[in-house]
């Protein structure tokens, strides 16, 4: 399949709703960058759910190749059977300024490179809601924590 990384036992990690109608999963899709996917289970499919990232929710839009980013890891935690913690943490190297500016709080700008470049770091965690029409939302959004 495309955008995965590694198909073996031990690439996936899902994360069960306490009803099991709900399934987040975390994969690779490249060396150092997770993906986060989270399905509905009804009448034995899985129905992929959709809403925002807590990137695009800060930013308007989601990274693209231009940002380079360098890893990306997201982390699961149900609070609930419609309720979930989201945490995003994303490396970017950038010579762009703009870039740690557009994310305001959200972001940090790491070690200079030397070359012009330097390491920016997001982080953001949010609480989550599951809502008809196989979307979540964003509950509450804040800064996640730093250098992890």
């Amino acid at each position: 399949p495309e955008g995965i990384l590694d198909t073996g036992p031990n690439a996936y990690h899902a994360f069960w709703s306490a009803d099991s109608r709900h399934a987040a999963v975390i994969y690779r899709s490249d060396r150092h960058v997770a993906e986060f996917n989270l399905y509905e289970i009804a009448g034995n499919r899985a129905r992929l759910m959709s809403g925002p990232s807590l990137f695009k929710d800060v930013t308007s839009r989601e990274p693209t190749a231009d940002d380079d980013l360098r890893n990306s890891s997201p982390e699961f935690e149900w609070r609930g059977t419609r309720r979930f913690l989201l945490k995003e943490r994303r490396l970017f190297l950038t010579t762009d300024a703009g870039f740690a500016r557009m994310l305001g709080p959200y972001g940090r700008i790491g070690e200079n490179r030397g070359d012009g470049g330097f390491f920016v770091e997001f982080s953001a965690e949010a609480d989550c809601v599951l809502v008809p029409g196989n979307r979540y939302r964003i509950v509450d959004l804040r800064v996640g924590k730093f250098g992890q």
